[in-house]
């Protein structure tokens, strides 16, 4: 794939599952700016696998954590920054860079 991060990312999990089912990939889509969607869909053995790096997780329950953070934040965010300097986000702020 590329050389961006996303692309290396999604390089590694295929080359992953490539060494696992003793395949290789046959890449049926990519993500494009004419043709935007997941990352990469491609064919390894007899499945389909279909790549987004947004919703590469680095552990389960991951979702549920940041929701769990946001919300103490949110309690403890007017205790701690009256005049927060301009590099602490907001928890709407991270809430925004966190969504889905």
């Amino acid at each position: 794939m590329g050389q961006s991060n996303e692309g290396c990312c999604c390089d590694a999990v295929l080359t992953i599952i490539e060494q696992e089912l003793h395949a290789p990939r046959s890449i049926l889509s990519r993500d494009t700016p004419a043709s935007r969607g997941i990352e990469i869909r491609c064919g390894i053995g007899d499945a389909v696998y279909a790549l987004e790096h947004t919703v590469i997780d680095p552990y389960p329950n991951k979702r549920d954590d940041d929701q769990q953070f946001m919300a103490v934040m949110g309690e403890l965010w007017p205790q701690r920054f009256e005049n927060p300097p301009s590099w602490v986000l907001s928890p709407e702020s991270l809430a925004d860079v966190l969504a889905v």
